[in-house]
């Protein structure tokens, strides 16, 4: 009877869990490791959404991204997903260690194709003479950086743009690097925990038809478009 109950009081749980959810979100991120004579910049990235705030690892998009004066260059790495029928935690909290480390860590000339990096040039990092990381009021960013940032759209990946809705609550602008003709901005958005500063982008929770609840976004102003 015991073993009956338990089994029940699983059976319970797992579906409990099956439609329980958290907020939306969704992650277009960027981290600069290097840059070449002309200004193009290097970043890894990585994309994330999960449009119904399911409890389970969401796919995320892992790879890297070329800068150049008015375009992003993106390359996929890997995609690392979740398979509910075969998965082995270990397995996948390795491969999410693994990936997490190359995203946040130095630049690797192993981790980028040959072709890109004979076309670019990209031979050392040398990115961190250009990090900022201030947050500052949009008034003060416009003054400091000569931009009226609520008429200039930053651009994220996989076609993101900015929607330069900025308001009095939330007019604060996070600048993390400055190199000169392109200025990298970190933008967050968060209901939860009243998180806010930059932009939303045009990122659309495509099953609800409205914004994500959480948006952290990195945005990138090209200054010579």
């Amino acid at each position: 009877m015991k073993t009956i109950i338990t089994s029940i009081i699983l059976n319970i749980l797992i579906a409990t869990s099956l439609f329980a959810t958290g907020p939306s979100f969704i992650k277009s991120e960027m981290n600069p490791v290097a840059v070449n004579s002309r200004g193009d910049v290097l970043c890894y990235t990585r994309f994330q959404k999960n449009e119904m705030g399911a409890h389970r690892p969401m796919p995320i998009v892992y790879g890297y991204c070329i800068l150049t004066q008015d375009t992003i260059i993106h390359y996929t790495m890997t995609v690392l997903d979740w398979d509910d029928k075969n998965e082995n935690v270990d397995v996948w909290q390795a491969q999410y260690n693994m990936w997490q480390s190359i995203y946040n860590g130095p630049f690797k000339e192993k981790y980028i194709l040959e072709s890109v990096l004979e076309e670019y040039g990209f031979t050392t990092g040398g990115v961190d003479s250009y990090k900022v990381d201030k947050i500052m009021s949009l008034p003060k960013f416009n003054e400091t950086y000569g931009i009226n940032l609520s008429k200039t759209r930053q651009k994220a990946l996989f076609g993101g743009i900015s929607l330069n809705d900025y308001s009095q609550q939330q007019n604060k602008v996070r600048v993390l690097y400055n190199f000169g003709n392109i200025i990298i901005l970190q933008n967050i958005q968060n209901e939860n925990d009243d998180e806010y500063y930059g932009s939303y982008f045009t990122y659309i929770n495509t099953l609800l038809g409205i914004p994500y609840e959480i948006n952290k976004v990195t945005g990138i102003i090209f200054r010579s478009t």
